[in-house]
């Protein structure tokens, strides 16, 4: 990951696990339709660990993964240019 990039997080522990070792980079671009990822990478953001916009997905709910799909997550994912 550089300063400047774009890219997603899916859902998963592995993915907030992800979440937790991003820092030092700056100018980042974050989506992710996961909750605790976003949970995780908000902490990090007001601990002052790395700068980003961090977007959370919108659509249907899915409690046992604590994630958002569904077919308004994937419209909205068109709109970001990932990594």
């Amino acid at each position: 990951m550089q300063d400047g990039d774009t890219f997603a997080i899916d859902v998963g522990t592995a993915m907030a696990e992800l979440a937790r070792a991003i820092q030092g980079v700056i100018g980042i671009t974050i989506v992710t339709n996961s909750l605790p990822a976003a949970e995780v990478l908000m902490e990090r953001l007001e601990a002052g660990l790395f700068a980003a916009k961090v977007f959370l997905l919108g659509g249907d709910t899915h409690p046992e993964q604590k994630s958002i799909a569904g077919a308004l997550t994937c419209k909205l994912l068109t709109r970001f240019h990932c990594r």
